[in-house]
């Protein structure tokens, strides 16, 4: 699957090979293209009114594997279909990387982009521009001012991250203590299963749990239509041999796989958690505690920068009602009545403190989706064409289809596959030294000049190029 992504110069997608199929045609009809399920999910779609199509990709930030699939994935759609435009946060220019190419033979290139790759210094996107055929352009979408403030409001946020990170790890501990002696223990076995310890399987074996008890009931499965399709999905795989299914049978799977709205899917799965839960609690104390670690996830999503816009409207929607003083006071309560005197939480304003940093940088990161929509239409038009890709950070998803939605584009979203652990500590040095006007400048120096990147550390060889030609990237037309 994804680990036998080979990352290699396409050599099959020449116009004498085949002719490629107007992207613009599947407007209607987003959930039919064809995406490669051994690189990425086709997480859901949309059939808009305006005539227009974005193809939404994941991009997981320095994570290896998933900039690894997402090259291979728009390797195939750019074969696949004739859709030059390639849009990319980061940048408010044209960041296409055409310009370097014959700075060394395609050969060397190869071997180079794949070590460039490898060492996060460019994304998939960038890999694939330099290593294939495809007449690709990559333009960014950014307004280089609100994108510059959103790089300070992290590096602001940044400074209260480690310490709020540590309170939130020592909350988690009294958290747990208490829950070990409140919670029923069918609800204490299904956190083992979800939490897992980094087991592998620990997600599946939760979900497992929860399509189990939506299957205990009709009427249950008939508020999840996304879960009962997984239901009949996995009946499914246990009633055929999927690696050696006729290809009917193997076409019919993959059908109404694809019908599957992963998003949705996980909206309803977390539905479904909250009623497995209600059902389990009959105390008010331990619907408390519940609400308190549903409420302390959201803030450490949001201070590892994991949380989905989804989730950060879902902390506003919630945060007037969890002040620290009061759920803390709660939780101190309970660890005296068990006993737990050296768990007891001292109070410190940290979240307080950092409150402001918090919220200024996810609305900016809100304000760059409406820019992200905006510019994405703009160069459309300026380009004479109806559909393109857009890659962005899995954050933005929700925000962009709503977004989308309301100017009447169809999209399709897909999420390239990650199978390890992204370098959070490297995503971090690529933010804060990027600005928006100059990121692809700055890839550009990196690859031909800086001496610890140059071409001839990967691929041998020395390729100058002049500094006028840098500067001139990015003008956009």
């Amino acid at each position: 699957m994804a680990d036998s992504v080979h990352l290699e110069r396409p050599s099959g997608h020449s116009a004498a090979v085949a002719r490629k199929l107007p992207l613009e045609s599947f407007a209607l009809h987003p959930a039919r293209l064809d995406v490669p399920a051994a690189n990425a999910y086709f997480r859901e779609a949309h059939a808009g009114t305006n005539g227009k199509l974005v193809i939404l990709l994941q991009d997981a930030h320095t994570n290896l594997s998933g900039q690894k699939n997402l090259a291979a994935t728009l390797d195939h759609l750019l074969g696949r279909y004739d859709v030059p435009l390639v849009f990319v946060e980061g940048a408010d220019k044209d960041a296409t990387l055409d310009v370097i190419k014959d700075a060394a033979a395609p050969a060397e290139w190869k071997i180079a982009a794949k070590r460039f790759l490898y060492d996060g210094v460019i994304s998939g996107d960038e890999y694939l521009n330099l290593t294939s055929d495809h007449a690709i352009r990559l333009l960014g979408v950014e307004y280089g001012d609100l994108y510059d403030l959103n790089v300070k409001a992290y590096a602001d946020l940044k400074s209260n991250m480690e310490a709020v990170t540590r309170y939130l790890h020592r909350v988690d501990i009294s958290l747990g203590r208490v829950k070990n002696k409140i919670y029923p223990k069918e609800a204490l076995a299904y956190e083992a299963l979800k939490n897992g310890a980094g087991v592998s399987g620990s997600f599946s074996k939760s979900q497992d749990r929860l399509l189990d008890f939506a299957a205990e009931s009709d009427a249950r499965t008939a508020d999840y239509p996304q879960i009962r399709k997984l239901i009949e999905l996995k009946k499914a795989e246990k009633a055929i041999d999927v690696a050696n299914a006729p290809p009917q049978e193997y076409e019919s799977y993959l059908a109404a796989f694809k019908d599957l709205q992963t998003d949705a899917l996980m909206k309803e799965l977390d539905r479904l958690e909250q009623d497995f839960y209600s059902g389990l609690f009959a105390a008010q104390d331990q619907r408390i505690v519940r609400a308190i670690d549903r409420y302390v996830e959201l803030l450490r999503k949001a201070y590892t920068i994991r949380m989905s816009s989804d989730d950060f409207r879902s902390f506003l929607a919630n945060e007037a009602d969890f002040h620290t003083v009061s759920w803390q006071a709660f939780l101190n309560e309970k660890l005296i009545e068990f006993g737990f005197h050296e768990d007891i939480l001292p109070f410190r304003s940290i979240l307080e403190d950092a409150e402001a940093q918090l919220l200024n940088f996810y609305r900016i990161v809100d304000e760059r989706d409406h820019a992200f929509v905006e510019n994405a239409e703009r160069l459309m038009t300026a380009h004479g064409r109806n559909a393109a890709f857009l890659i962005a950070g899995g954050y933005h998803t929700g925000h962009l289809t709503r977004l989308l939605r309301e100017h009447g584009t169809s999209y399709a979203v897909l999420a390239p596959l990650v199978t390890d652990e992204t370098d959070i500590r490297k995503y971090e040095q690529l933010l804060l030294a990027s600005a928006a006007s100059s990121r692809y400048t700055l890839n550009i120096r990196k690859l031909l000049l800086e001496p610890e990147l140059r071409l001839e550390r990967y691929a041998g060889g020395v390729y100058p190029i002049s500094g006028e030609r840098i500067q001139a990237i990015g003008d956009c037309s």
